[in-house]
């Protein structure tokens, strides 16, 4: 699925219109050593304008 598309349908699914801006956040958690989760946060754009992993997860 291509960026933009994928983007879209994050959109819809945060309950936005399919052109409003999304925030993406990943974050790889590990144990060990090893990664073992990877977190894809998505956030509606309006709310979190700015908002990179530090702000939004208090590192």
């Amino acid at each position: 699925m291509p960026a933009s598309a994928r983007t879209a349908d994050i959109a819809r699914q945060l309950d936005l219109k399919p052109a409003d801006p999304v925030v993406l956040i990943k974050r790889l958690l590990q144990f060990e050593g090893e990664v073992t989760v990877l977190d894809e946060i998505w956030l509606p754009g309006a709310v979190f304008r700015g908002t990179d992993a530090r702000t939004a997860l208090g590192v």
